[in-house]
């Protein structure tokens, strides 16, 4: 067997059949959790193993971003007055049409620190562009693989606004799952970056290409109230049936968002087995609506947290995202109890590995599970005095107070530091290309790194 560790804390909250542990601890070796029980029961069991923690701090299953967009890792912190659409058309797009494969590595590399520190240990990314013949999309996997990261990429093909060839964002799907299945951690999906924002053709080649391969597929659905209206306009019908006319729901469907859904779109996408993402920051910041997520998860659909973008969130900081989650929520709905820490943690855990197909791996500390953990510092004013876990978890926690991170049993963070990795070289790699990429998309007005 490999080297054994340990992970023990005041308060482990496994989110599985083992609940919350009060003087707990995780035991692993090899990628694979052990035991998960009592820190003395487990200590006599593995009396050799490394021990890392105390018993003051909190011990948690890595969380799991649902749903991001590498693609914008070095655009973030522009255009908060623009909706959805406009932000697309004036920053995004642009954007996309000039990224290259070393951009979308250095940027998942730096954004993907900032996951870590934050405690997330599994990503769902979408990368959006359109500069076809890069495979820019390749460049996230590289940057995943780099730092270590579980994940899944999707190439967000889009050919409403530029039209390419079909077969070019084709050719770029298969070569992408190609370079997924050459890692250890990363997976595929197709991607669809928005119904509206693919031609007809490009739609039904998606789609089939998705039956014929057996892939799962991701996408964005109902986000904003004018995606409905352009969508009646086009096809006469909502995205969420367009969806369902062009086959999406025949297989595995994660759709992100999912703001304007009606009860029986609702009903739809539950019986299809459809799997949703909540972004709560992202749809306040470019005021989107707020998503019903209490009405999602009583039909039985999965719901995950997501980050959403580096440009349109602005940060990678999923404990926050977290947060915004719960807040939401109750301040729409005037009820403190629309949505609980303890909801919130299982989206941001168990329930967002469900909705990416990865429950039985990851998103609950359960022998047989891979080693994916987190363990929160209680040497800080967020965790010093822990009342109540979930809770202060979910509203008190910070990136300050993660100390260490484990994916797949290698310790990622340490003292709240990243291993193996200098943040402060990424951040300068990540500087003029950057510089480089507003320059080429004419972002000067948004951005002063473009210059006059």
């Amino acid at each position: 067997m490999s080297e054994v560790s340990v992970v023990r804390g005041r308060h482990v909250l496994t989110m599985g059949p083992a609940g919350d542990l009060d003087g707990g601890a995780v035991a692993f070796a090899g990628g694979e959790v052990l035991a998960v029980g009592r820190f003395d029961e487990v200590a006599r069991r593995f009396p050799d193993a490394e021990v890392v923690g105390d018993d003051r701090g909190l011990v948690l299953p890595g969380l799991v971003n649902a749903h991001t967009h590498l693609s914008e890792a070095l655009i973030p912190g522009m255009g908060e007055d623009l909706s959805l659409f406009e932000w697309i058309i004036r920053l995004v797009g642009p954007a996309g049409s000039h990224l290259t494969r070393e951009m979308a590595m250095v940027g998942a590399m730096l954004k993907g620190a900032e996951l870590l520190l934050s405690g997330v240990t599994c990503v769902n990314d979408m990368f959006c562009h359109t500069n076809m013949g890069s495979l820019a999309s390749l460049g996230a996997v590289d940057g995943l693989e780099a730092m270590g990261l579980r994940g899944l990429v999707a190439f967000g093909a889009e050919d409403a606004f530029d039209p390419q060839p079909v077969a070019a964002f084709l050719d770029e799907h298969q070569a992408l799952a190609a370079r997924c299945a050459a890692t250890d951690l990363v997976g595929f999906r197709l991607g669809v970056g928005t119904l509206l924002g693919q031609s007809d053709q490009l739609l039904a080649a998606s789609a089939a290409q998705a039956r014929r391969n057996g892939w799962a597929v991701h996408t964005h659905l109902a986000e904003v109230k004018e995606e409905v209206v352009q969508a009646r306009l086009r096809w006469g019908e909502t995205s969420v049936e367009r969806a369902a006319g062009a086959g999406l729901l025949e297989v595995p469907l994660l759709a992100a968002h999912c703001v304007w859904v009606r009860e029986a779109e609702i009903a739809a996408l539950a019986a299809a087995g459809v799997a949703a993402v909540h972004n709560p920051v992202a749809n306040m910041i470019l005021a989107s609506g707020v998503c019903p997520v209490p009405a999602l998860r009583q039909a039985g659909i999965p719901v995950g947290i997501g980050t959403d973008g580096a440009a349109s969130n602005d940060s990678q900081n999923m404990l926050e995202a977290v947060k915004a989650a719960a807040l939401l929520q109750k301040v729409t709905r005037l009820d403190p109890a629309a949505l609980t820490a303890g909801d919130v943690l299982a989206m941001a855990t168990v329930e967002g590995a469900r909705a990416l197909g990865l429950d039985g791996q990851v998103g609950s500390l359960e022998p047989g599970k891979r080693a994916d953990l987190v363990r929160l510092r209680a040497d800080r004013p967020g965790l010093a005095n822990i009342h109540d876990p979930r809770q202060q978890v979910v509203y008190c926690a910070s990136p300050a107070d993660v100390a260490d991170v484990w994916v797949d049993g290698r310790r990622r963070v340490a003292d709240g530091a990243l291993v193996d990795h200098d943040l402060g070289a990424l951040v300068e790699a990540s500087r003029p290309l950057a510089a480089d990429l507003v320059a080429r998309a004419g972002l000067g007005g948004l951005s002063r790194l473009a210059g006059p």
